[in-house]
């Protein structure tokens, strides 16, 4: 992050919060908050700008046909709407049963809950990937894909938005962090409104 990324989320998050403070969250909104965060997020991340600008020319999503890289991405953003509804329900569960402890330590709490469920989620993600990918690649023997249960050493790698890093790494990475965002709009909504 740079400052000058920094201010633009900033204001990015500024704007939408003004858009959307007397709103009640509905699907659609929620939706489009996600997309928002999602994209304060990329905004404040300067360090994958170079890798967008260049489009990500060595990916190895470029090798795919035009079905698989409809497939792979319509599998990416319905993983992300489903897993940003999901974090939305447990937002307004526990909004609901919040009771003595500050909003400020609920809200931490959620956050580091999304991101425990966004680490199961990273986790299982390539199976399902792997599941698509032998309807496209004939001869891909069936087999489990998924290491362990959590996988630590890749959850770091996206997080810290590395340069050399490919294309679904830095997705994932916006996605970890604008958990951060997304409940905390969730979270000063439901305060907002009382």
């Amino acid at each position: 992050m740079t400052a000058l990324s920094t201010g633009l989320a900033l204001i990015w998050f500024a704007g939408f919060w003004l858009l959307t403070r007397d709103k009640v969250p509905n699907l659609w909104r929620l939706f489009i908050g996600m997309i928002a965060c999602i994209i304060g997020v990329g905004i404040a991340a300067a360090g994958i700008w170079p890798m967008i600008a260049a489009g990500y020319p060595d990916d190895s999503y470029w090798t795919l046909g035009i079905a698989g890289r409809a497939g792979v991405l319509g599998i990416s953003l319905f993983g992300m709407a489903g897993v940003f509804w999901l974090f939305a329900v447990k937002t307004r569960i526990i909004s609901s049963l919040r009771t003595q402890v500050s909003g400020t330590a609920w809200a931490l709490f959620d956050i580091a809950i999304g991101m425990l469920v966004f680490g199961v989620v990273l986790t299982v993600s390539p199976q399902v990937f792997y599941t698509f990918y032998q309807f496209i690649f004939e001869g891909l023997p069936s087999q489990w894909v998924i290491d362990g249960l959590f996988d630590t050493a890749h959850l770091q790698v996206i997080a810290t938005f590395q340069a050399n890093a490919n294309l679904a790494d830095h997705i994932a990475g916006v996605t970890l962090w604008a958990i951060v965002p997304f409940t905390g709009w969730l979270h000063v909504q439901h305060w907002w409104r009382g």
